[in-house]
């Protein structure tokens, strides 16, 4: 019988509880703080930092969503460490958290790799990230049923983004209705307040006001710092999703830490399916 491959927590006791009991306790109270008139969010951006800063955005972002069914979570974050050029499939059956495992769906990331020459099915930069490992917690929380399809971005590059996003177009639109698109991003990359602020308000601006297709001629041109700003564009240019997003929540790492000089923006955003331009 093949051994099965299991991804490790690599930030359990650093960006969230070790303990299991501990962990659903935090995940439980962030969500009796959280209040949501719509729960059928076809996507959402979760932020990736430590729980304590970023916490009750991911947690707003995730029950958005909990009215559906989801049977997949398809899981997009860009490599922080050393990125190279490429899309990153895992070649794990399991990511490991201390909520238990959850099973990677290799059928799906099977049919994502044959779309498109820029999709690589490599562990390494998935086995050093925390993006996505930051975001399992609350998946195994919520939807506890449901599979994972995980997605890293190396260099963001346009030709990148519109591969990728012409990918998930391929594999997903005849699942939609089962699917999660989950993308971990902050809103700015840590630095000076001022730099910072005017970086997120930027990203904030041009989803909300449904302008996809400016996210990466801003990013190229540096007007957006965002680590995930590529995996954002990429599920939003998809061609038939038709997916618009609504802010849910916004904040900074300064609300933590008063003091300090630079800061870093944590927004949470659901993706809502505009059904009449089918």
């Amino acid at each position: 019988m093949k051994e099965k491959r299991i991804r490790d927590s690599i930030v359990d006791g650093i960006f969230y509880p070790q303990e299991k009991q501990e962990l659903l306790k935090v995940i439980k109270g962030y969500f009796e703080e959280v209040n949501t008139d719509d729960e059928e969010a076809a996507g959402i951006i979760s932020p990736h930092a430590g729980y304590q800063y970023s916490g009750i955005h991911s947690a707003k972002a995730f029950a958005a969503a909990t009215g559906r069914k989801i049977s997949t979570v398809v899981c997009l974050g860009p490599v922080h460490r050393d990125p190279e050029n490429g899309i990153f499939l895992s070649e794990s059956d399991y990511f490991h958290t201390p909520l238990g495992d959850i099973a990677v769906d290799q059928v799906l990331c099977q049919e994502l790799f044959e779309s498109s020459t820029h999709i690589i099915q490599h562990d390494i930069p998935h086995l050093e990230e925390h993006c996505l490992e930051t975001q399992l917690p609350f998946v195994q929380y919520f939807f506890p049923k449901a599979k994972i399809v995980p997605i890293l971005i190396g260099i963001q590059s346009p030709k990148t983004i519109i591969s990728l996003a012409n990918a998930l177009d391929f594999v997903f639109t005849d699942k939609l209705d089962e699917t999660l698109f989950l993308v971990s991003a902050n809103a700015s990359t840590y630095g000076k307040k001022e730099d910072s602020q005017r970086n997120a308000d930027l990203l904030i601006e041009l989803i909300e006001e449904g302008n996809p297709d400016k996210l990466i001629p801003a990013m190229t041109e540096k007007k957006l710092n965002s680590c995930g700003t590529g995996c954002i564009a990429a599920v939003l240019l998809a061609p038939s999703f038709n997916l618009s997003c609504r802010l849910l929540s916004h904040g900074s790492s300064s609300d933590v830490q008063e003091n300090s000089a630079n800061t870093v923006h944590y927004a949470a955003f659901q993706m809502i399916r505009n059904r009449s331009n089918e």
